[in-house]
C-alpha cells in the first residue's frame, strides 16, 4: 500500500517551515505519488485564494463564511469580458485567520491599548485545571519553532519563530518572532488552534507578556472564533491599539464571545513588517459578561462608503488608521476606509496627493514601486449592502492615468451571503491603459436582495500610476444598462488563440491560480498546432508548490443534461510537476458537481504536441462550466485548438 504525506506535513511545505533535508525528502515523494500531488496542488489553491480573500473582511461588519480574496478584489483579467474566478469551494480552517489578519479592520483613532494583570483569583483554566493552550509558557521543546506553535504567514519564509531561552518574562524561556527581511508588505504569525468545547457560550479573555524591539508596522496578540462553516464570528488582533517600536514586558489582551456552535479558536502573536516581538505566559480564561470584548468585527458603521473624496487623515494600510499616533497626518499614505490590496502589494503604494485633484483638496495615488511588476495593486474599500438592496448600483470615479503599462479601470463586485462575485465589473473590457487626463468612469450593476457585501475601488495591472478622486455610488432607475460582465456566453472564446490578446494574456482566456504572478501567459505565433499561433505559459522561477491555470467559463444552457468532452492540444518543455487539461462543472451556491483535472494522467517533462481530453456530464442544475490548462511547477506549456463539444454516452467519462 502506497504511504501518502499526511497533510500536516504538506501544510508545512506550503508554509515553508521545514527544514532543507525535510523540504528535499517531500519533492522526492511529491515526484513519486500523483495523490500527494494532487493534495498538495488543493491544499495551495485553498491556502492562497483563503489567504488573499478573508483579509479583507476586516473591513465589514459580518464577514460571509465562504469570502476569498475574489469577493473583495478582482483577479486580474485581460481586458475581455471576465469569465467567473473560482477553481475550487474553500475550507481551510488553518489558514483562515492568518487570511483575515493580512489586512486590518476600520478603528477608531481614540482607542486605547488594553493592559490586564492577571489576579490572583483569576480562573485561567476551565478544563479540570489544565490550560487548554499547549506549551504557553514556551518551557518545553528545543530552540526551533515553539513546540505546539506554528509560524505561518504570507509568505512566513520571511519571517522566523523559534524558543528563546536567553529572554523570558516567567520562567526560563518565551517565543520569539522576528523578521528576516524588512518587507513592510508582509507579516508573519505564531499560533495555534485549540478546540471550542470548553468555552462554548463564554466570554474568554486571551492575555499574555510581550516584549518588542524595533517593530516598524505594528504587533499585536489575535484571536479568532469561529462559528458555523468556519465563519469568523468575532475578531480581534489589537490593531487599533498596535505595539510599535521597542517595548518592555507588558501584558496584553483580547476579549471575545466564543458562540454556542462555535466550530473552534485560533489565537497567538502577529508581527507585521521588520523587527522582533518576544512572547510569554499565554492565558486563556472565561470572564464574566461585564467586562468588555475587543471584538472588531462589530465596530464601526461599514454600510456605505468611506471617505469618497479622500479628503479625510489618512491610514497606514488595512483601512485603519494607525499612524495617527504621531500625530502627523502627512506622513502616512492610506486613506481612512481605502487599504492596498492585490496579488503583489509591495509593489504597489497608495498615498493622498494634493497635486493632482478633480475637486475638493486631495485625491488618491495607486502607484507602482518596483521597475517590474507581474501582478497587480488594488486601492479598494468593502461594506456591507444593506442600503443597496433590490437596487441598481451606479459606480462613479475621476480617474487619470499616467504610463500605465498594462491596464487600469474601477471595479465593483457584489457578494451574496453563500456565493461570490453575484454581479460583478472591472472594465476589462474598456481598460484605461497609457497616459490619461481625467476622466470619469462608471460601473453599474444591480445589487440582489440576498447581497451582503459590496467591493469597489481601483485596480492597476503592471507599473505606472493613477490618480482617483470623487468616488460616488447611487442607485438608478432600471433604465440604465448594467456592465455586469457574469453574463457568460455560451460558447468558448478564441478557442484557436487566433485573435489578438490584450492586457499580455490571450484574448477571452485569462491566467489565475494561486501564484499567477509567478508565470506569464501570452500569444505565441511561433508555435501551433493549426492556424498561426498558440498559448504559451511560462513559469518565473516557480516553487514546485506554485500552479497556475490560463482558462475562461462559460454558460451551461447549450450543455445542460448532456456529456461534454473538452479536448486541446498540449506541449510541454521541462516540466518539473505537471499539466494537464481540466474542467470543473458548478451548480447552485457555487457547488462543484463535476471535476477533472487529468490529475490521473499528468502531462510531465518534455513532450510533443498531443491531444487530450476531459469527458464530463453536465447535470440540469448547472450554473457554468470553467475550463483549461493547469501547469504546476517550472517549465513552458503550450496550449492549441481547444474544443468542446457534446458527445454520447457511449464515451466513457473521465471523472
Amino acid at each position: 500500500m502506497t504511504k501518502h504525506i499526511p497533510e500536516e506535513q504538506l501544510i508545512a511545505y506550503i508554509m515553508q517551515t521545514l527544514t532543507d533535508a525535510a523540504r528535499e525528502q517531500i519533492d522526492v515523494e511529491l515526484q513519486q505519488c500523483a495523490a500527494c500531488r494532487q493534495l498538495l496542488q488543493d491544499l495551495v489553491v485553498e491556502y492562497r485564494t483563503v489567504e488573499r480573500g478573508l483579509a479583507a473582511q476586516l473591513g465589514k461588519v459580518r464577514p460571509s463564511s465562504q469570502a476569498t480574496f475574489a469577493t473583495l478584489a478582482p483577479r486580474l483579467r485581460p481586458p475581455s469580458r471576465w469569465r467567473g474566478f473560482q477553481m475550487q469551494k474553500l475550507a481551510f480552517p488553518s489558514v483562515v485567520a492568518l487570511a483575515l489578519i493580512a489586512i486590518a479592520v476600520f478603528v477608531f483613532a481614540n482607542s486605547q491599548r488594553s493592559v490586564y494583570e492577571p489576579a490572583p483569583g483569576d480562573v485561567i483554566t476551565v478544563s479540570q485545571g489544565r490550560s487548554p493552550i499547549n506549551n504557553a509558557g514556551f518551557e518545553a521543546g528545543s530552540d526551533g519553532v515553539p513546540t505546539g506553535w506554528v509560524l505561518s504567514g504570507p509568505p512566513p519564509r520571511i519571517y522566523e519563530a523559534r524558543r528563546d531561552g536567553s529572554v523570558a518574562a516567567e520562567g526560563q524561556a518565551s517565543a520569539l518572532l522576528t523578521a528576516v527581511d524588512a518587507d513592510l508588505s508582509q507579516f508573519g504569525i505564531l499560533e495555534q488552534s485549540i478546540a471550542a468545547d470548553d468555552f462554548l457560550g463564554e466570554r474568554v479573555r486571551l492575555s499574555a507578556l510581550v516584549k518588542s524591539d524595533g517593530v516598524s508596522d505594528w504587533a499585536g496578540l489575535f484571536m479568532l472564533a469561529k462559528g458555523p462553516g468556519q465563519q469568523a464570528a468575532q475578531f480581534d488582533h489589537m490593531y487599533n491599539r498596535p505595539i510599535v517600536g521597542t517595548t518592555d514586558w507588558s501584558r496584553y489582551e483580547v476579549v471575545l464571545d466564543v458562540p454556542e456552535d462555535s466550530q473552534g479558536i485560533k489565537l497567538g502573536l502577529l508581527l507585521a513588517g521588520s523587527g522582533s516581538v518576544w512572547l510569554d505566559d499565554v492565558v486563556l480564561q472565561v470572564v464574566e459578561d461585564d467586562i468588555a470584548t475587543t471584538d472588531l468585527l462589530g465596530q464601526g458603521d461599514f454600510y456605505d462608503l468611506d471617505n469618497p473624496d479622500f479628503e479625510a487623515p489618512l491610514s497606514v494600510r488595512g483601512g485603519a488608521p494607525l499612524r495617527w499616533l504621531v500625530n502627523d497626518p502627512e506622513a502616512v499614505g492610506y486613506t481612512r476606509g481605502w487599504f492596498l490590496a492585490g496579488s503583489r502589494p509591495a509593489d504597489y503604494e497608495i498615498r493622498q496627493d494634493a497635486a493632482q485633484v478633480v475637486r475638493g483638496q486631495t485625491s488618491a495615488l495607486l502607484a507602482s514601486t518596483a521597475e517590474e511588476a507581474p501582478g497587480f495593486g488594488t486601492l479598494m474599500q468593502s461594506f456591507r449592502a444593506d442600503e443597496y438592496l433590490g437596487q441598481r448600483l451606479r459606480y462613479t470615479a475621476w480617474v487619470k492615468s499616467e504610463d500605465v503599462e498594462d491596464w487600469a479601470g474601477l471595479w465593483l463586485r457584489v457578494d451574496g451571503i453563500t456565493a461570490r462575485g453575484v454581479t460583478f465589473d472591472n472594465m476589462s473590457d474598456r481598460p484605461i491603459v497609457g497616459t490619461t487626463n481625467w476622466t470619469q468612469y462608471e460601473v453599474v450593476l444591480d445589487v440582489p436582495e440576498y447581497s451582503q457585501d459590496i467591493n469597489l475601488g481601483i485596480l492597476m495591472q503592471g507599473t505606472g500610476r493613477v490618480w482617483i478622486d470623487d468616488v460616488q455610488l447611487a442607485a438608478v432607475d432600471l433604465s440604465v444598462a448594467t456592465t455586469d460582465v457574469l453574463g457568460l456566453m455560451n460558447e468558448l472564446q478564441n478557442p484557436d488563440f487566433e485573435a489578438e490578446f490584450k492586457a499580455t494574456r490571450p484574448d477571452n482566456w485569462y491566467i489565475s491560480g494561486q501564484n499567477p504572478e509567478n508565470y506569464e501567459a501570452k500569444r505565441d505565433t511561433t508555435e501551433a498546432i493549426s492556424g498561426d499561433a498558440s498559448a504559451l505559459i511560462t513559469s518565473r522561477d516557480a516553487r514546485i508548490s506554485d500552479s497556475t491555470t490560463l482558462m475562461q467559463t462559460i454558460g451551461p444552457d447549450e450543455y445542460l443534461g448532456q456529456r461534454v468532452r473538452l479536448t486541446g492540444w498540449v506541449k510541454t518543455e521541462d516540466v518539473s510537476n505537471f499539466a494537464g487539461l481540466w474542467l470543473r462543472i458548478y451548480g447552485p451556491n457555487n457547488t462543484q458537481l463535476k471535476f477533472d483535472n487529468m490529475a490521473d494522467r499528468q502531462i510531465r517533462g518534455t513532450t510533443g504536441w498531443t491531444q487530450y481530453e476531459v469527458v464530463l456530464d453536465v447535470p440540469e442544475d448547472s450554473t457554468r462550466l470553467n475550463l483549461g490548462i493547469v501547469f504546476s511547477g517550472n517549465g513552458r506549456v503550450w496550449l492549441d485548438d481547444v474544443q468542446l463539444e457534446i458527445v454520447g454516452t457511449d464515451v466513457p467519462t473521465t471523472d
